[in-house]
């Protein structure tokens, strides 16, 4: 029998977020092997190497892509990197997971579609409630209009992210994950060059994404406004989308709070209405009872579905047109809050 093959996948970006998601999703599967990573800083490039056991670290993205041969890279450094690494490993015709958002600018994301389309490359977004089962369940109830159709959407993410956005370090329990130790050089989030933004491209890209994933509206226009506490990029934006259809919706997204509640999202439709949260998904039909889905299968992850297209065992989930319009939206918002004026989406994929 032939021996099954075993993937060699590189992760550009050791930091917090590969070595809490990526890697204990790909040391799952006995058929991947991480061969190589990169970060920048020397010191916690050779403690995520020593912690998972990775032969080779690079400090040079091109150098591990130029000496090692991959099936697949996980991108997961500063969001204005997303394009220079991602078009990267397309020329060298490697398939790549892009962290969101998939790039800082409309035009690069453009390019990469048409790169990895041109290259016939899988590109796998890392817009994780596309693989969480309550936002799944809830995709399907729109799409066999079970709550008729849709009319107005409310939605809000609210975090703590002001030590970020203050460049200062993190709690202690962000400080393990990440390896940070005071002194330290701050999180990329409050840097408007390495992060793009503030809180709105980082957490905004995601709210987005789900509510035009789950809905499949078109949107005509939008209008924003932002505050950014007195720190270098946004903090707060509350922001309103027209569709196509005639719905609307209103939406919040908050770094200055004393709490995480993740999504929140209300659909409202003409038969109907769902609630879904991070943990919860709700539905009430017709003016009866308000019921709770408890019974859903189990969550996947962006990383698990990259590995499965490598394998030729899935689809991607969360595509390179689902990054690409996620980035036209969120362009859309900093320039309706920066001019003050409606911005209409005009071109669409």
């Amino acid at each position: 029998m032939a021996k099954p093959k075993i993937l060699r996948i590189g992760i550009i970006g050791a930091g917090m977020y590969a070595c809490t998601v990526h890697m204990p999703a790909l040391r799952k599967f006995k058929a991947v092997r991480v061969v190589a990573v990169c970060r920048h800083h020397k010191e916690r490039l050779n403690q995520f190497c020593k912690l998972f056991h990775i032969s080779k670290g690079y400090t040079n993205y091109k150098q591990l892509l130029d000496k090692e041969r991959l099936d697949g890279a996980v991108i997961s450094s500063p969001h204005s990197l997303h394009y220079e690494h991602a078009k990267a490993c397309l020329e060298r015709g490697i398939p790549a997971l892009i962290e969101k958002p998939m790039t800082i600018k409309v035009a690069h994301a453009k390019e990469l579609v048409q790169l990895a389309k041109k290259k016939q490359i899988p590109i796998v977004l890392g817009y994780n409630r596309h693989y969480w089962a309550n936002y799944c369940v809830a995709k399907k109830m729109i799409e066999d209009k079970e709550i008729g159709e849709i009319r107005f959407i409310s939605a809000r993410w609210v975090a703590d992210i002001e030590w970020a956005l203050a460049r200062t370090d993190p709690p202690g329990y962000f400080r393990t994950k990440a390896f940070h130790k005071e002194g330290d050089a701050p999180n990329f989030r409050g840097d408007p060059k390495l992060a793009g933004g503030g809180m709105f491209i980082d957490g905004g890209s995601h709210l987005l994404d789900t509510i035009l994933w789950t809905t499949g509206l078109r949107p005509r226009r939008v209008t924003a406004f932002m505050d950014n506490r007195g720190f270098q990029t946004d903090c707060d934006t509350a922001l309103t989308v027209t569709f196509d259809s005639g719905a609307m919706a209103s939406c919040a997204v908050m770094g200055a709070t004393k709490t995480f509640k993740g999504h929140e999202l209300h659909i409202h439709g003409t038969k109907g209405s769902i609630f879904v949260d991070d943990y919860t998904i709700l539905y009430q039909l017709e003016a009866q009872k308000e019921v709770q889905i408890v019974d859903l299968p189990g969550d996947s992850s962006s990383t698990a579905n990259f590995v499965n297209v490598l394998l030729g065992k899935e689809h991607v989930y969360s595509t390179a047109k689902d990054g690409l319009r996620a980035v036209i939206m969120v362009d859309a918002v900093y320039r309706a809050a920066q001019t003050g004026q409606p911005v209409d989406i005009h071109q669409w994929v």
